[in-house]
């Protein structure tokens, strides 16, 4: 069943795709569920962007009930947060789509798409010890 809005039904038609296929979904991990694991370690799979500006969405996690994404949004600012795919499959401009899913986004991990790797798991990585850590 297709509980979405008559709207997003409309802009995927005009987008000519889905902004989140069942594969997709199916591979999300449920949110909260890698809690824990640093955001530069975060598997990153399904990336959305605006083709008329800057901004990026990179999910994470993704919870189907509430139609929300853990993930990464770069555009005035990159943060981490929640977004929700019900409000990017809406937003358009003069009735074309303003978001679209990077069909050819392939998975990485939160530093592929820049996520800083922290300054002490450099060090230790590199061999540094630890009293000599600043």
């Amino acid at each position: 069943m297709d509980d979405r809005s008559d709207k997003a039904k409309l802009m995927d038609g005009r987008r000519k795709h889905k902004l989140l296929t069942a594969k997709i979904k199916n591979k999300m991990p449920m949110l909260y569920e890698t809690d824990g694991v640093p955001l530069h370690e975060k598997d990153i799979l399904v990336k959305f962007f605006c083709p008329y500006s800057n901004w990026k969405w990179y999910g994470c996690e993704y919870d189907p009930e509430s139609r929300t994404f853990l993930g990464r949004t770069d555009g005035h600012e990159k943060e981490w947060g929640y977004f929700s795919l019900g409000e990017l499959e809406e937003l358009d401009r003069n009735g074309l789509p303003l978001v679209e899913r990077d069909c050819w986004f392939t998975p990485c991990k939160g530093v592929d798409i820049g996520e800083k790797i922290p300054i002490e798991e450099i060090a230790e990585r590199v061999g540094v010890p630890k009293e000599e850590r600043g």
